[in-house]
């Protein structure tokens, strides 16, 4: 059986006050948002989160993202009311989970993903998880700098693909810790 997923904390850089994205959970009523987001996303895009040239999310994933649990916490960032991003926490063993972020082309390179990863973070460490895991393409190797922030990452590259994992540690100075309230609580 399931359960809901806690209120999420996340940075105050990542919280909406003067136009910034807005992070908070996804919920059922985010259905259709994230589909035209994911229109919106290049072929490019698409293919780096889901390593295939995917239309449409996978619906497993789909349906775990939207439904709240506490065994798939998925993230939304919103920017003048549109959903730009989706990121997710999908705990696979006891202290371990998988973390994917995805934000919309016209949305890249201005912290979103970065806020959503320290969402994910944050709620990883206060959910008692130690590991982290991420399939990212040989490509995106520059995302094992950021995730490094939040503790030692191990990665091999196999076929072009990096399976990284990081090992949280406590808060640093590198590590934001995360406390603010949750946008829309």
């Amino acid at each position: 059986m399931s359960t809901r997923v806690p209120s999420i904390a996340v940075p105050p850089a990542a919280s909406a006050a003067d136009g910034a994205a807005a992070i908070r959970p996804a919920r059922p009523a985010d259905r259709q948002p994230l589909l035209d987001m994911l229109a919106r996303c290049s072929t490019q895009s698409r293919l780096q989160r889901f390593h295939g040239f995917l239309r449409s999310y996978p619906e497993p994933y789909f349906t775990g993202a939207l439904a709240g649990t506490a065994e798939h916490v998925a993230l939304v960032a919103e920017v003048a009311g549109t959903v730009v991003a989706l990121a997710s926490c999908i705990t696979v063993a006891p202290s371990a989970a998988d973390i994917a972020v995805l934000v919309e082309d016209a949305s890249q390179r201005q912290g979103i993903g970065t806020g959503l990863l320290a969402a994910l973070v944050g709620h990883a460490r206060s959910a008692g998880l130690a590991t982290l895991n991420a399939t990212l393409l040989a490509e995106q190797g520059w995302i094992l700098r950021v995730l490094r922030r939040y503790g030692r990452v191990t990665a091999r590259v196999s076929l072009g693909v990096y399976e990284a994992s990081v090992f949280l540690g406590p808060p640093t100075a590198r590590a934001p810790v995360v406390g603010a309230p949750m946008v829309g609580d």
